[in-house]
């Protein structure tokens, strides 16, 4: 005989797996072009590889240069005073750069 906890877990859990069925689905629907039901009158593209986002990349590149040209920039400033600077503040360049 079933108890009334074993009822309740086997209807959670069918009921989880049909959410997330329907959620799959709604997901396939997309990302072939069709409209899922999810209350947004259309389905929400997140494709950040697609033509409309080359501004981002160009940012994201510049970013990068400028972290990478400033890293550079500190290196040299730091070799080319490295034999002038005391012990300490070797040590303290050493642990903290």
């Amino acid at each position: 005989m079933k108890k009334s906890t074993d009822f309740a877990a086997g209807t959670a859990a069918s009921a989880a797996s049909s959410a997330g069925d329907s959620f799959y689905r709604e997901f396939e629907q997309q990302q072939q072009g069709g409209h899922g039901h999810g209350g947004h009158g259309g389905s929400i593209h997140a494709n950040l590889s697609k033509s409309d986002n080359t501004w981002l990349w160009w940012l994201i590149m510049a970013f990068g240069l400028f972290i990478c040209v400033k890293a550079i920039l500190q290196y040299l400033r730091i070799k080319r005073t490295w034999m002038s600077l005391s012990n300490a503040a070797r040590e303290r360049l050493f642990f903290f750069y």
